[in-house]
Parts: structure tokens; C-alpha cells; sequence
């Protein structure tokens, strides 16, 4: 599992395909390795396991949609240059600070950072809040 970060010197649409090939990786590597089972709820990781496969081919939509979404409804969800800049900056910061930490108040933390920002993406495409919806239910699986 990797940090998220190297968006920089990238456009808004293409940091914003980077956020999702990397939110794809993190949630299958989140979910699908026994390394972090023990963050989750016991009885909800195989429902968890399963529903991903499931959720995992539509971020393949997600991605080729960025490229679609004009700059008006871009700016009018918050995905350009320094709010977009800003809402990355806190999940490179949790998720940082959950891969040092490995534990379950910071996953959450990072979720909800991860939420804002999935928030606003799928808003602004016609693919709904599957995606979105999923973020919630690991959120919620999540061990206190």
C-alpha cells in the first residue's frame, strides 16, 4: 500500500484519474489483505470482500468520466487548483499517517478525507454514489 501523493504538476483531470487509480489500489489492497483484517469489524470483512468485487469495475467509469466533466461543473464541485489542492492534501496527510500507524481512528479519518473528495467527483458525473457508498460501509466496518 502506497501514500497517495505525485498529483502536483498535474492538471486537474489528471490528478484526479490519479486519485482514483489510487483509490482502487488502496480500498483492494485495504480490503482484500489479511494485514488489515484485524481493523474491521470480524464478521464484516467477507461481506466487505465480496461487495468489493463488485463495487471495483465501476471505478473503471469513474475514470474514463474525468475526462467528460467540463470546467464549469469542475469549479462548481470544488475540483480545481487550490481546493482540489487542498482536499488532496488531507488524505496525502492521513494516509501518511495511517500507513506509520496502522490503526483504526486514523483509517477513519483518512475514509472521511477520501469521502469529501469522492463526494464532489461523483457529483459531478452522471455515475452516482455506488462508489461513494461503499467509502461509507468500510467506514462503518471499521473496528473502534
Amino acid at each position: 500500500m502506497k501514500e497517495f501523493g505525485g498529483y502536483d504538476k498535474m492538471d486537474n483531470k489528471e490528478a484526479l484519474q490519479h486519485f482514483v487509480d489510487w483509490l482502487q489500489n488502496f480500498l483492494d489492497e485495504l480490503v482484500s489483505t489479511k494485514e488489515y483484517q484485524n481493523l474491521f469489524i470480524e464478521e464484516l470483512n467477507k461481506p466487505m470482500n465480496n461487495a468489493w468485487e463488485t463495487v471495483k469495475p465501476r471505478f473503471e467509469g469513474l475514470y474514463g468520466n474525468i475526462g467528460d466533466i467540463n470546467d464549469v461543473k469542475l469549479q462548481q464541485h470544488g475540483l480545481v487548483d487550490q481546493e482540489l489542492r487542498f482536499k488532496f492534501s488531507t488524505i496525502q496527510l492521513w494516509s501518511r499517517r495511517f500507513l506509520k500507524y496502522l490503526d483504526s481512528i486514523t483509517l477513519k479519518r483518512l475514509l472521511r478525507a477520501i469521502k469529501t473528495l469522492l463526494g464532489s467527483l461523483l457529483s459531478a458525473t452522471p455515475l452516482g454514489s455506488a462508489i461513494s457508498e461503499y467509502v461509507d460501509a468500510i467506514w462503518d466496518a471499521v473496528e473502534d
